[in-house]
Formats: structure tokens, sequence, C-alpha cells
């Protein structure tokens, strides 16, 4: 940074009695004013002209103070000049105060800059117009609640219709069924795989009857189901029972009907069928008394397994 030098003027006031001159000089030597009395003597007082004509003076004084021009002393920005002094650095002196805005670490930045999500504009709205590949079409109509898609399924090279139904041909041995090859029906057993079925039925007059499903050695007893059927001369009514089932005995009233009502029915169907009390025991339906002329049967039904 540069400093204009500002030109130092020496005023220079000679007292002897001959010969006195006043002279004002720039710091380099150079006049810039001379002043003598006319007579060559000396001048008593300091004056200083306009500028323009050396005789044209008055005294300096508080009202026409020295005036010193220093428009040369600048230089011209960017060229150098022997009139202006150059700043060489601080090193003994004091450092020159610089303010403004510099360069930063972090310099703010702003505009539009690439977005993870950038948005998509269209030039115009793509048709949905029928049949564009858009719109599903049926016969060159979309397709609605009134115009639904169909497809040809063909039998026989033929769309189905009423008339053109679909069939399958459903083989039986590597024959198609016909009424002469029919398909086998095997029937679903009641009973459990492995299982053999048993039965036992007893009949009676005027005292307890007993039905009894045998046991196996190394299987287990189930009953299935009970019947008891009975009347008398006389309506009755006893306690009939199923002995050796799993965890006790099984009791039911038993109503028998006087010989002009009909009969009096006891009777039950287990779902599960009830086991044994353990493998190798017999399980026994056992009827009430029906009392005099007395009729009864007991029917049992089960599996072994």
């Amino acid at each position: 940074m540069k400093f204009p030098r500002i030109a130092s003027a020496a005023l220079l006031v000679v007292g002897s009695a001959h010969a006195a001159t006043v002279s004002v000089t720039q710091g380099n030597g150079t006049n810039m004013l001379t002043k003598q009395d006319g007579s060559g003597n000396n001048a008593s007082t300091v004056t200083i002209g306009d500028g323009t004509n050396p005789d044209n003076t008055a005294p300096v004084s508080s009202t026409n103070g020295l005036k010193v021009d220093i428009s040369s002393a600048f230089g011209t920005a960017g060229s150098s000049s022997t009139n202006v002094l150059s700043v060489q650095g601080v090193s003994g002196g004091t450092p020159v105060p610089v303010s403004g805005t510099f360069w930063q670490a972090t310099q703010p930045v702003s505009g539009t800059f690439w977005q993870a999500t950038q948005p998509v504009s269209l030039n115009s709205t793509p048709s949905l117009a029928n049949g564009n590949g858009v719109v599903l079409t049926q016969s060159g109509s979309p397709l609605s609640a009134t115009n639904g898609g169909y497809q040809n399924l063909l039998q026989g090279n033929a769309a189905l219709s009423a008339t053109n139904g679909l069939y399958a041909n459903v083989l039986q041995g590597n024959a198609a069924l016909s009424v002469s090859n029919g398909l086998p029906m095997q029937a679903v057993s009641p009973y459990p795989l492995s299982s053999t079925p048993i039965t036992a039925s007893a009949i009676g007059t005027t005292a307890a009857t007993t039905a009894t499903l045998a046991a196996t050695s190394g299987k287990t007893t189930y009953i299935c189901t009970m019947s008891i059927r009975a009347n008398a001369t006389a309506a009755a009514t006893g306690n009939a029972t199923v002995t050796g089932t799993a965890t006790g005995t099984l009791n039911y009233t038993q109503w028998t009907a006087p010989l002009a009502s009909g009969l009096g029915v006891t009777e039950e169907v287990f779902m599960p069928c009830v086991p044994a009390s353990g493998t190798n025991t017999s399980i026994a339906v056992v009827s009430a008394a029906p009392g005099s002329g007395g009729t009864v049967t007991v029917t049992a039904t089960g599996y072994q397994q």
C-alpha cells in the first residue's frame, strides 16, 4: 500500500544588511518563490503571492495563511511515481489496519442443486382412449359392468355353447368310464383300520338279561351301541348297567312298558366308542328285570383292536 509524499517547504529568512532574500523551496531544493525588497535590502516581512504573479503579494498573517500546493505530490493509481512512498512491511513499525470481506473457510452458497427426488412433469396427459393399450377393451369398447370380458373356450374345435358343452374323459383302468366300465366305490367302514367288529345279543323274560362283548387276549374291546327293549304285564322301572368300561360302570334308568302299551326302549349310541378298562376285558350290558309276564331283548355292538 502506498501513501503520497507531501511536499515540504523550507522557509529561509536571511537577516544580513545587504541583499536579503526570502525563499520558499520544495524539499528537493527547487525554488518556489524568492522575494527581495526593491532595493535589494533585507525584507522586513515574509509574503506569499497568489501563485501566478510573484509581485502580487501580501504579508503572511492569521487571515492570509501560508498555502502549499501539494497536488503534484500524488501519483496516478497503478503507475509508479517518485512522489509516492511505499509501506515496507511492519517490521519495527505499526501494522496497517485492513478491513473488508475476505475469503472464508466456509463459503455461503445458494441456488438449486441436484436433488434426491427429481420432479418430473409431462407435456401432456396420456390418453385413455379406447384401444390404445391402456384400457382393456372387448369388441372395441372398454370393459365395464355391461361389457364384461369373455374368452372363447373350445370343445372339439368349436366354441362352448348350450349345445356344445364341456366334457372330460375320466379313466378307469386306462379306459374311459362308461356304463360297462363304471367307477368303483369303496365303502368307508365306521370302525378303525385293523379293528375287528363284534356284536352281542340276548333274550330274557322276567329276570335281568345280559349281552356281553367278549374279551380277546392282547386287544381292547370297545362298545359303540347298546339297546334294551322290554314289556311285562305291568309297567316297571329299573336300572340297566354297562360294566367293564374304562373308568367304571355306566347306569341307565330302564322303563318296562305294560303289555297293552307296546315296548319300553332304552338305547344309547356312543360317539366315540367307549373302551374297556384294559386289554382282554369284556364289556357287558345288563337289563333291569321286567317282572311277571315280561319279555326283554339286550343287544350291544363294538369292535376289538
